[in-house]
């Protein structure tokens, strides 16, 4: 970024315990072929998979197909259908005897009201919380409720996450990270494309018969590539030392303990559209000292699909701005500001792990200035008192 009136120190973790990334193995999550021996155990602990949607019935019925595959038993998925006006009761209907579903009907109260309304309905010890476009390792829901036993204090368990292709449509590879054997065994896929054809790259049929179908279809997942990975190879899978941990989820693939919410609503309703009603109950749940842990073994895939970037846009500027005036921190404002000029995560954490140092509260004021002016907030700065950090 030109003209940066922020210093930004060499890089360096809080302490030397923190992971470089020369030791860092960020990109080395299981296949979903893989048998981990130590997830094939029961457990008595009962989950709850809470499943939000909105007309996408076409992305939710690969989803439940993976299910089917799920080695756990003791489970539930609580599927929050929030207004739909598509198949997706057809869907429901189809997956309801193979499958512990429970289906609640609620007239579109958003990501954050779906999600609450969810919570209120499970009757589990373990929440688990997926989107509906996502697909699961058959030892999915086994390594959340592993990680979650093995973790000493309260904590949230970020799931791995990787993209996959499973609606392939011409014109659309240039926004997509593909890798080569995407299409390398895929000859009818290609002569479909050259077409100008769309094509299914994966049905219900594929997860029916084998879960490994998704094996060759996987590629990177964007947002989780861009944000979360670089901090996990730098400080490790448990990310005590990370200033930004709970950047490092998403609503996609996370869990916790019925027992370490204890708030409610869990997510904040004022949230509106896309993006941060997510993070902001992450960050919420790391101030009450929870800690937060990534899971490899906790794998889903996130199907590729078009989005309105936009629409996704406008959305994710104007919920910046309800999280920093519920929030005006300086970890958020450094954040926020980090996504608007794309700002390696990396740096960000650098300029917090500094600014822990030094107790700046100068620079404090700069950051939480220039993320004003960058979202055009309108909010009267007050003055720092006492320490920068609790």
């Amino acid at each position: 970024m030109q003209n940066d009136p922020i210093p930004r120190p060499l890089l360096r973790p809080m302490n030397s315990t923190s992971q470089s990334p020369k030791s860092a193995r960020a990109e080395d999550q299981p296949s979903i072929a893989a048998v981990p021996p130590e997830l094939t155990s029961s457990s008595d602990r009962f989950v709850s998979v809470i499943l939000p949607t909105r007309d996408r019935a076409a992305y939710l019925q690969l989803s439940l197909a993976s299910w089917c595959h799920q080695r756990y038993a003791n489970y539930e998925i609580v599927l929050v259908d929030d207004g739909s006006t598509d198949s997706t009761f057809e869907v429901v209907k189809k997956y309801k005897t193979r499958l512990p579903l429970r289906y609640l009907r609620i007239e579109k109260k958003g990501r954050a009201g779906a999600r609450n309304s969810g919570v209120a309905a499970a009757r589990g010890d373990v929440f688990i919380f997926v989107d509906d476009d996502r697909l699961v390792d058959a030892f999915f829901l086994a390594a959340h409720v592993r990680a979650l036993a093995k973790s000493p204090a309260p904590s949230v368990i970020f799931g791995w996450q990787r993209g996959i292709m499973t609606d392939l449509e011409p014109g659309r590879f240039a926004e997509l990270d593909i890798r080569d054997n995407t299409l390398k065994h895929r000859v009818k896929m290609g002569e479909a494309l050259s077409l100008g054809e769309n094509s299914k790259a994966l049905t219900e049929c594929d997860l029916q018969v084998d879960l490994r179908a998704v094996d060759g279809l996987s590629c990177q997942e964007p947002m989780f590539h861009q944000y979360a990975v670089p901090l996990i190879s730098f400080y490790g899978d448990d990310l005590a030392q990370c200033p930004l941990n709970w950047c490092c989820g998403t609503s996609g693939n996370f869990s916790l303990d019925r027992s370490t919410l204890g708030v409610d609503p869990v997510f904040d309703e004022r949230f509106e559209g896309w993006g941060f009603e997510d993070t902001e109950l992450f960050y919420r749940l790391s101030k009450k000292s929870v800690q937060i842990r990534v899971s490899r073994e906790a794998l889903n895939y996130h199907q590729n699909h078009p989005r309105n970037r936009v629409r996704e846009h406008l959305s994710w500027r104007r919920n910046a701005g309800v999280f920093f005036a519920k929030h005006p921190d300086f970890e958020v404002a450094v954040m926020i500001h980090a996504s608007l000029t794309r700002m390696p995560m990396l740096e960000a954490c650098e300029i917090l792990n500094a600014a822990r140092a030094t107790r700046d509260a100068v620079m404090t004021m700069d950051y939480r200035r220039l993320l004003m002016a960058s979202i055009g907030m309108r909010i009267e700065v007050q003055p720092v008192i006492g320490p920068v950090f609790s």
